[in-house]
């Protein structure tokens, strides 16, 4: 019997043998022919067809590269060829060379983009005819897919073009780099240019203050509806720079909305959705003991008298252990309520967060004439977080007209949208509550009244430490930021062409926005009562009547920034070419702009 067995062993070993032998790795990097850059996000596979021809699964197998534009993908046996696709670039094919295993792939541009024409902000002009490194990203119903802003469209659309989430709260901005980073304009983002103006932004902050919600900072574009964008365009190299000087130092990216199409009005209505899963224990990335496990981690703690907490923050398994030695518990009490401890297995995160969904709303009228043409929508974005209450919701509206005569042309737009952020406190930083609380300490009493347990502070008045009931669902429910934005732009210019050569631009763009930062902590919070010095409910003792920050009440702060801006700009531009066969062309742009950004902060301390 047990030779039998052997055999089998053997001659199980001997197929994994042959089913390693028969693939191996090849590995490479992906590089765009325009910059050179690496290709963040393309696609290397192996198609079916040459799968099935060697036996294997017909199945697509397949990779994508990552940040710095490298692959390794596993080739079987008889698999000569690789290939690889990205979007808006030609898909090309690799010849495999038996026993060479690293491999550079050039992919270039489509014929389509080619040929594409690329706004500047100042100038359109044939891609072909620009020598400048140049992206650009035309917009379709299944690039914007459910996307809720236009920095997580871009995101692995365009190489040389880092775009990093900051934060998984709803509204939070990317972090958008273009090819590195600079500080020379004391901010690292990129310029945005709406329809020809250049938009003021706001730094995203570093990674070190993310997630302290005060920091949560919109880009300039946070308002614009994805749905209303024609193309993305983006300037990465010197060219940015002798068009918009030094503020473009860190490269520029243009957006161009949507214009009237000539013909009957048409109405469009699109919707998309998104669902977040909330986390869970069971997930892979998180790995937190239940209560029978803290339990035994703490028992063993003590008993080896390895460590021991602060005797004021003692809960859970630590508060038995020090009601027993103190004599507040017998024995018997104590095992029964380490019995009880071990039972608990709070869910924080099922208390604390939620699985969300997200829907995204537009409404479009197109039409006109062949002379003028009119562009119009109303948009919704209703953008969930994981954590309870958490929300940024969104309105948006773009009114386009635009005329076009013999020689006069015209383009009017109207731009505006309002925002509602509503976030938990960042002095409760609740997410990384439930991912780093023992289960062992419940959240409510068996009654249905949340538990409190002691929670220490040390306060810089009195120069001592308090020691505080604390409940975490008090503080979701007593405390919170809220955000509210109100924007508007207001675009106008006048195109006159001279003759074929020569034309003239007018044009002026005032906008507008304030933004309003409220922060509650009320009177029954944690927050408040480590100001007050006492527990709510509890009157506070004469000796800290004297050094007590809040005797009474809660905290409110509110913090108002408003931005006003205007542009005026008059431009000629001239075009030639100096041979009939059209191959060498002047392009000369000159011109004269005058702008303004007026800032203005209000701020309310408790």
């Amino acid at each position: 019997m047990k030779r039998h067995v052997f055999i089998l062993l053997l001659s199980f070993a001997g197929v994994l043998t042959s089913a390693f032998a028969a693939s191996r790795q090849v590995q490479g990097v992906v590089i765009s022919s325009e910059d050179n850059m690496p290709l963040i996000g393309a696609s290397v596979y192996i198609k079916a067809e040459d799968l099935s021809k060697d036996g294997n699964s017909p199945t697509i197998t397949g990779v994508i590269t990552d940040i710095d534009g490298k692959f390794n993908i596993s080739v079987p046996e008889g698999v000569t060829r690789l290939f690889c696709s990205y979007v808006g670039h030609e898909v090309q094919e690799l010849k495999l060379v038996p026993g060479k295993d690293q491999y550079e792939i050039t992919l270039f541009p489509s014929a389509q983009m080619l040929d594409a024409v690329v706004v500047t902000g100042y100038q359109t002009v044939e891609r072909r005819k620009l020598t400048a490194a140049v992206g650009k990203l035309n917009i379709s119903d299944e690039t914007i897919g459910a996307v809720k802003s236009i920095d997580q469209a871009l995101a692995g659309q365009i190489a040389g073009l880092s775009v990093t989430s900051t934060s998984g709260a709803p509204g939070a901005p990317a972090k958008i780099r273009i090819r590195g980073t600079s500080s020379l304009n004391g901010t690292q983002d990129p310029l945005w240019v709406l329809d020809g103006i250049p938009l003021e932004g706001t730094d995203v902050p570093q990674s070190n203050v993310l997630n302290d919600v005060s920091n949560i900072q919109q880009s300039s574009i946070a308002g614009l509806n994805p749905a209303d964008i024609e193309n993305i365009t983006v300037l990465k190299d010197a060219v940015s720079t002798a068009i918009y000087g030094v503020k473009a130092a860190n490269g520029v990216i243009v957006i161009t909305t949507k214009k009237g199409k000539a013909g009957a009005p048409s109405v469009t209505y699109n919707v998309s959705g998104t669902y977040t899963r909330r986390p869970r224990y069971t997930d892979n990335s998180i790995y937190l003991m239940n209560s029978k496990e803290r339990v035994a981690y703490s028992r063993e703690l003590v008993e080896k008298r390895l460590s021991l907490p602060d005797i004021q923050n003692y809960v859970g398994y630590e508060d038995a252990i020090n009601k027993l030695l103190n004599g507040v518990y017998t024995y018997e009490q104590f095992q029964q309520e380490v019995n009880r401890i071990e039972t608990v297995n709070t869910d924080w995160f099922k208390l604390i967060t939620e699985d969300s969904f997200s829907h995204n709303h537009t409404l479009s009228l197109s039409g006109g004439s062949e002379n003028v043409r009119y562009y119009a929508s109303l948009g919704y974005s209703d953008e969930k977080g994981v954590i309870k209450k958490e929300k940024n919701d969104r309105y948006s509206t773009l009114l386009k007209v635009n005329g076009n005569f013999d020689k006069l042309a015209f383009n009017f737009m109207i731009q505006a949208n309002r925002g509602e952020r509503h976030y938990a406190n960042s002095e409760v930083d609740i997410l990384n509550y439930a991912y780093n609380t023992a289960r062992t300490i419940p959240a409510y009493n068996e009654d249905g009244s949340l538990y409190y347990y002691t929670k220490s502070y040390n306060h810089p008045e009195g120069r001592k430490r308090l020691h505080l009931a604390f409940n975490a669902l008090n503080e979701m429910a007593n405390c919170r930021d809220e955000y509210n934005t109100y924007a508007a732009t207001v675009t106008t210019d006048l195109n006159y062409r001279f003759n074929e050569n020569l034309k003239a631009q007018l044009m002026f763009s005032y906008g507008m926005s304030n933004t309003t930062q409220e922060t509650f902590m009320n009177e029954s919070s944690w927050y408040a009562a480590c100001l007050r010095g006492t527990d709510y409910g509890i009157a506070l003792p004469d000796e800290v009547k004297s050094w007590s920050l809040l005797p009474m009440g809660g905290e409110y702060r509110e913090d108002i920034s408003r931005n006003d801006n205007y542009t005026a700009r008059l431009q000629l531009d001239y075009n030639k070419f100096l041979d009939k066969d059209r191959k060498h062309l002047i392009n000369a742009s000159v011109g004269f702009e005058l702008s303004s950004n007026k800032y203005g902060w209000e701020k309310t301390n408790p």
